[in-house]
Parts: structure tokens; sequence; C-alpha cells
């Protein structure tokens, strides 16, 4: 159970290790400015995994006012989760028991065969991990035969010498007691709230469901329902733990909430990601000097109070409107950020 639990609480652990990550190059795209990825670098009992996270800002014009333009700014984060199903698939495979006799003259040696499936994400706000294969049972008894075992060499003509030899018990005598399948599955939910904040299910069980149609499997579906799944599914009643949005020191002056948090599959890269959204209205100037701290030579300031180009404009009108509002930038982008062809214009 402990390694399913890793499964889906990872993009909260992620998140919340965003404002120890170091900084990367940003880069522009056609709508917004994509930060990452951050590298964030944990381990599950000894096993590393590292998970990745981008954040993607936008500058959105929400619209005009007496004072100018009004913007917003919306913040995403992504975080992909992919490599905990392999750090979850390590730890089946090197913590669980394999060997049908590791433990000789026992009659319960336990074998996991178990496979983690790729997580699924149905409505977007609910990821479902899933573990399959069979748990068998086997018996391991010493052998009572001896053998002689030795090492052999050849000579020139190819004759074949024993040396070396020595008596040994035979192979331990072993049988297969009992095998069958099961399915051991959990689901994570992950939403926004009105108020901002974020809420998180996981339950502290997961169903666990016994294969096939034999007797056998039906008794051990009503054991796994009494003894397991039931406080499994009382606990998605239970009420959900709330968290506020944890995000880098840099970031924390927008004070964001969350507008949408879920997950999401990204087919051509075939992962999966928690994805956190948030966004805040904010004035032309607080987003030049923020914009200049996230994504620094990459953004230009917009100007901070664009008026309608009145009638007779001038290029020295609008050389005099840039210095006194947009210093930094240069003349002819001043003049397009304000909607004003600045090469058109007359001197």
């Amino acid at each position: 159970m402990k390694i399913l639990k890793l499964l889906v609480s990872g993009a909260m652990m992620a998140l919340s290790q965003l404002s120890h990550a170091d900084t990367p190059t940003p880069v522009k795209l056609e709508d917004g400015f994509r930060i990452g990825p951050y590298p964030i670098q944990k381990d599950f009992d000894g096993i590393p995994f590292k998970l990745w996270a981008w954040l993607f800002v936008t500058p959105i014009i929400e619209g005009r006012d007496d004072k100018g333009l009004a913007y917003k700014l919306k913040l995403t984060v992504k975080v992909n989760v992919a490599d905990i199903r392999r750090a979850a698939q390590t730890y089946i495979d090197t913590r669980l028991d394999h060997d049908n006799c590791q433990r000789v003259n026992n009659v319960d040696n336990w074998v996991y065969g178990l496979k983690v499936e790729p997580l699924d994400i149905t409505d977007g706000h609910t990821m479902k991990a899933k573990v399959s294969g069979t748990i068998s049972t086997w018996t391991c008894i010493e052998n009572p035969v001896f053998e002689t075992v030795c090492d052999h060499y050849k000579d020139m003509f190819g004759i074949s010498y024993p040396y070396n030899c020595y008596t040994r018990r035979g192979a331990p005598m072993k049988a297969q007691n009992f095998s069958q399948g099961v399915e051991l599955s959990g689901y994570a939910y992950l939403k926004e709230q009105t108020d901002g904040s974020l809420e998180y299910r996981v339950p502290n069980k997961f169903l666990v469901y016994f294969s096939g149609d034999s007797p056998t499997t039906l008794v051990l579906n009503v054991f796994a329902l009494i003894a397991n799944n039931m406080s499994a599914i009382l606990s998605s009643m239970q009420p959900p733990e709330v968290y506020k949005m944890l995000v880098p020191d840099y970031l924390r002056i927008f004070n964001p909430k969350f507008e949408f948090a879920g997950f999401e599959r990204n087919g051509s890269e075939k992962a999966e990601f928690a994805v956190l959204s948030a966004s805040i209205s904010v004035k032309p100037s607080e987003l030049n000097s923020n914009m200049r701290r996230l994504v620094g030579p990459l953004w230009k300031d917009i100007y901070p109070n664009a008026p309608e180009t009145p009638a007779g404009v001038t290029k020295e009108m609008i050389r005099k409107e840039c210095q006194k509002y947009a210093p930094n930038l240069p003349i002819v982008e001043c003049a397009s950020n304000m909607g004003w062809p600045y090469n058109n214009l007359p001197d």
C-alpha cells in the first residue's frame, strides 16, 4: 500500500519543492513564457526519482478603463509525475520477494509478480493508480538426496576429466501452493475550490480485487471487502485535505489563488501531469516589474497608459510620451505598445 500512496501524492510533493529548485532559463512562447523544467529530485525508501515542473506565465489584457489598459497575469504549473511509476516498479522489483525458495524448509514463501500500470486520468480531477499481477506462495523443502558435482577440463584430444569434485544436496524441492491474480487500485482527487484553495483526497487504504472465477477467488474477494475495501470506501467520505497554493518565493508577491487544479495526459509525450493554474489582476507598472523579474530581458515593458491615437499625432509627440512613461524601451517598440504607427507618422 505504501508504494501506491507514492504514486498519487507525488504531484503535491513536487509543488512544495518548487521554491527550492534552481530557476532555469525562461523561453518565450507565442502567447506567453515558459520557465522550466525545474528538476525536483526525491527518493522513496532509497530509490531515487525525479519530477519535472514547468511554470507558464501569460499576460492577458482584461480590458480598458479610464486609466488605460487593465491586465491579468495567468500562472500555470505543470508537474510531470511519470517517473513515479518507474520508482514504484523499482520498489516492487527490488524490495518485494520474487524467489520462491528464499527460505528453505518453509511452507509459505510469498512471491509477487506485480506491474505498475499507467496512471489513468478520467474526468480531469481524478487520477487512478493501479498495480496488477499475481501473488503466489510456495513450499520449499531441503533435498535429502546428495549429488556429486565436479569441474571439468578437456585435454588436447578432447577427452574430459573431472576435478575439484565435491558433494552437495540436490536442488531444493518446491511446489506451488497457491497462485492468484490480484489488482490494487486507488484514486487521487485534485480540484480547485471557490475560495481559491485546493481540495486533495487520497484514500487511506487501496481497493484490492482478486481476479478469476474460481470459488477461492470469490472467498478472497469477500475477505478483501471486509478487511480492506470497506475502510477504503468509507475513507472517501472523510473531509478532504485543503491546501493553499505553494509557489516559489519570488512568486509570492502575486498572492495567487487556484483557478484550476487537476490532472492531464499529454498524448505526444505519453506522460501524466498534475496541473495547477491561477491568475491575478495587475497594474501595467506591476506587470512590467514582476515580468522583468521572472523572465528578464525576454520581457518588453508595456506602456502603462495606452490612450487612443489622437488626430494629428507626430513622432515628436510619441517621443515625449515614451520618454515620460517608458524611457527604457526603443521608441518604435514603445509606439507599437501604444498602438501608434511610428514609422508612418510625420516628424
